[in-house]
C-alpha cells in the first residue's frame, strides 16, 4: 500500500507558476495606486492648510497668508501684526513622500501667495499645481476669490 505525502516538485512549480503571475500583475497596480494616494495625501494637506488659516483670519480677525517656494519645495505660513510679517509655520511638500513636487509657478494674482483678508475671502483666487514624480500625475489645487479651496486631477 502506496500512502501519498505532501506535493509532488510539478504541483509546487505549477503554484509558484501562478503566484508569480499574479504577483506581476499586483505589484504595478499598487505601485500605481500607492504613486496617487502620496499626491492626493500632499495636494490635500496643503488645500487644508489653505482653509485653515482662511478660518484663522476670520477668528482672529487679522490677515494670513501663505508663500510658496517652488525651489525649496515648501510654503511659508505668516499673518500680520501690525505692519509686519510673521512666521507661524514652514512646511515641506508632500512631508515624507519626497518625490511630490510643486509642479510649474504657483499663480495667485500673479504672484505664489495666497493672501487670506480676515472677511474670509482671499485677496486673489489662483492655483497651485502638484506632480508625482514617478507616476508623472499631476494635481491642481484651485482657491477662489470667496475663499473655496477644492483640490482636482489634472
Amino acid at each position: 500500500m502506496r500512502y501519498d505525502r505532501g506535493f509532488s516538485i510539478v504541483e509546487l512549480i505549477v503554484v509558484m507558476a501562478i503566484l508569480l503571475v499574479v504577483l506581476a500583475i499586483a505589484v504595478p497596480i499598487f505601485n500605481s495606486y500607492r504613486d496617487r494616494a502620496n499626491l492626493q495625501e500632499a495636494a490635500q494637506e496643503t488645500a487644508s492648510d489653505i482653509k485653515l488659516y482662511l478660518q484663522r483670519a476670520v477668528a482672529e480677525n487679522r490677515e494670513y497668508r501663505i508663500t510658496f517656494d517652488a525651489g525649496a519645495n515648501q510654503y511659508v505660513i505668516q499673518n500680520q501684526v501690525g505692519a509686519s510679517w510673521v512666521d507661524v509655520a514652514t512646511k515641506q511638500i508632500g512631508a515624507g513622500h519626497r518625490s511630490v513636487s510643486i509642479f510649474e509657478t504657483p499663480a495667485f494674482g500673479g504672484n505664489t501667495t495666497v493672501n487670506m483678508k480676515p472677511r474670509g475671502t482671499l485677496a486673489s483666487g489662483g492655483h497651485l499645481k502638484l506632480k508625482h514624480a514617478q507616476s508623472g500625475k499631476v494635481v491642481r489645487i484651485t482657491a477662489t476669490l470667496m475663499g473655496r479651496v477644492y483640490v482636482k486631477d489634472e
